[in-house]
């Protein structure tokens, strides 16, 4: 194997890698290249590819470059092993993760066509859940403070489908009778207690601002021209229907509700909000 030499294009294209990245690992000596003895060209030798071929091998099974390269962690020795058993555990967190990131998709899917089908449908849920929220705007002002931006990207990073919206204060829906909507003021980041299992460590631990336990909610669709958010005449009269509905079905509503700002293309002007009314049994009407 000694004998065959590699110039730099034919190595990167055997081994399936760019030539930078040989040209990065010859700077950190994993690799020497040598001089063709038969015509002076820089070429790498049959050593070099076995070399590249056992570290691509170990950055799969999730080897450090650091770890490829030291010599106390092989096959046979018991940190092998071990470093094997955190990739095993690593991989079971990664697929927890993305089944419940299928979830999510899936139901986001299903929101989707219900919609199409009837635009007014209202549906009760059971919610066995509680609901964090970190706010970070208040109005257009942002909230910010160093705690808070740590969270912030934090939460980011690690719920990049879930939901986004606005807390708004029941009173605002519902009181006395008369529906007086307006845009929400404070809006922020909303994660779920059922989603910590699945979540960075760090994310049980951050400081939320507000949360609820949903134990049944109220949950329908209203679209929106994103442009003039202020203008929530369609949301008061789905708010009176939702109301109704509630009352004939012998609900109130429990706490503030939520308004979660679903997905749309960024060219067009509709907007669509998942209106979220955490509900309760009415003790002064029908009961259970």
């Amino acid at each position: 194997m000694g004998n065959v030499y590699y110039q730099r294009n034919k190595l990167a294209n055997v081994l399936g890698i760019s030539k930078e990245t040989l040209r990065y690992y010859e700077e950190k000596q994993i690799i020497e290249p040598k001089r063709d003895p038969r015509n002076g060209y820089r070429v790498y030798d049959g050593m070099d590819c076995q070399t590249l071929i056992y570290l691509r091998m170990l950055r799969a099974y999730g080897f450090s470059l650091e770890d490829a390269t030291s010599s106390a962690i092989s096959y046979g020795d018991h940190s092998f092993e071990a470093m094997l058993r955190q990739r095993i555990a690593q991989t079971e967190q990664e697929i927890r993760r993305l089944t419940w990131e299928s979830q999510i998709l899936a139901e986001m899917a299903q929101s989707s066509q219900l919609w199409r089908d009837d635009p007014h449908q209202m549906r009760i849920e059971d919610c066995q859940d509680q609901i964090f929220f970190l706010e970070q705007l208040i109005g257009w002002e942002p909230v910010v403070d160093e705690q808070r931006n740590s969270a912030v990207k934090t939460l980011t990073t690690a719920l990049p489908i879930t939901f986004y919206g606005m807390i708004v204060d029941r009173e605002f829906f519902f009181s006395d009778g008369v529906q007086r909507p307006k845009l929400a003021e404070r809006s922020g980041i909303l994660w779920r207690e059922s989603d910590l299992n699945v979540l960075p460590e760090e994310v049980g631990k951050i400081s939320c601002d507000r949360r609820y336990r949903w134990e049944k909610v109220l949950r329908f669709v209203e679209k929106l021209n994103k442009y003039e958010p202020e203008d929530m005449s369609d949301v008061a009269q789905t708010l009176m229907t939702a109301n109704r509905y509630l009352h004939e079905n012998g609900y109130q509503v429990s706490s503030d509700a939520v308004l979660r700002i679903l997905p749309v293309s960024l060219p067009t002007e509709d907007s669509f909000l998942e209106i979220i009314i955490p509900i309760k049994k009415n003790t002064g009407g029908r009961t259970e």
